[in-house]
């Protein structure tokens, strides 16, 4: 036993380099199978040559990121006929750099088309806002108001105009919405629109393609239009209508008092004190006179009503107008550009 280690350790030696030698000329003999790595040719590999075209895309830096009641807890009425009365996105700069040999393989429709790739709004997380979502953004479906944070008026603007949004607020016009309007490149200050003029979407409108992004405005001006064309229509068809001038003059009557009373509320609520108990003293004469308000317009209402129904052939259909059957089909060939945002 004594020469036992120094045996073995010679013997492990000569074995390992009788493997190094031997396992090269037995390579031919093995089955293909048990010897993937003999088929492996570095030479072979497809050569990688860099692309003809590349185009780097700089994207702009993202921004940080719904009916009037009246005293008694009631829906204010709403007329049946019309009572009178972006930035554009930014686009990402782009670099492209074609390879002078390379140039002549590219045809300016493989560049075009590799330019920008587009993705369903889904995809990226971009649909209808819902109750316990928060949004990101909006666009108006309508002329829409738009007031200062203090509530004074500052302006309107039409239909298709992307907002960002900031938050929800109430107000005695019911739910608005703080945003900050982008229109024409610039962006305005914090305003308030209101929550029934928008449309509310999660995620980022930045992540539209700029096709998307121009269906989609396109589709929302239209919306404008037909809802335009729709109130000019329906005026048309009231003024037929001999109790329509009574029956607008106790809408916007009523209307005007809940609008004031909400006003009163909003202060009552935050007073204290004597302040406090003088706006409810206001506001309970208020609500009794709502009552008298509420009757009389009911009783005009019934009138407008039932002369309406008895001449159904006087008031014009807006859905046979040609105007808007246009515009609509117009709307639905557009559908399709923007899947799951437009309503």
């Amino acid at each position: 036993m004594r020469f036992f280690w120094p045996v073995y350790l010679s013997v492990a030696a000569a074995a390992t380099v009788g493997v190094y030698v031997a396992a090269p000329m037995a390579r031919p003999y093995v089955p293909d199978f048990l010897k993937p790595a003999a088929n492996f040719k570095p030479n072979a590999l497809p050569s990688i040559r860099p692309p003809a075209a590349v185009l780097k895309i700089v994207r702009s830096a993202a921004a940080p990121r719904r009916a009037l009641r009246n005293l008694s807890g009631t829906e204010s009425p709403v007329p049946e006929q019309p009572v009178p009365e972006q930035p554009a996105q930014e686009q990402p700069a782009q670099e492209l750099h074609v390879p002078e040999k390379e140039a002549a393989q590219e045809t300016p429709a493989a560049i075009v088309a590799g330019a920008e790739e587009e993705m369903a709004p889904a995809l990226n997380n971009i649909f209808l806002a819902g109750k316990n979502e928060t949004p990101g953004w909006g666009v108006t479906h309508q002329r829409a108001s738009v007031y200062k944070l203090d509530g004074s008026r500052a302006g309107h603007v039409a239909a298709g105009t992307l907002v960002r949004f900031r938050d929800f607020k109430k107000s005695s016009k019911g739910s608005m919405v703080e945003c900050v309007v982008i229109l024409e490149g610039r962006r305005s200050d914090p305003v308030l629109v209101s929550a029934r003029e928008l449309w509310l979407f999660t995620g980022d409108y930045e992540k539209l393609s700029a096709r998307q992004m121009d269906d989609l405005k396109k589709y929302y001006v239209l919306s404008g239009k037909v809802a335009e064309r729709r109130n000019e229509l329906l005026k048309i068809a009231a003024a037929k209508n001999p109790h329509f001038a009574q029956y607008e003059a106790a809408h916007k009557k009523l209307m005007s008092h809940i609008e004031r009373a909400n006003g009163l509320a909003v202060q009552r609520d935050a007073a204290t004190g004597l302040v406090k108990m003088r706006l409810e003293d206001q506001l309970r004469v208020m609500k009794n006179e709502e009552g008298r308000l509420r009757s009389e317009y009911n009783a005009v209402h019934k009138q407008f009503r039932e002369w309406k129904e008895r001449n159904a052939d006087a008031v014009v259909k807006p859905e046979n107008d040609p105007q808007i059957m246009r515009f609509r089909g117009e709307m639905a060939a557009l559908r399709a550009s923007v899947p799951g945002l437009t309503y």
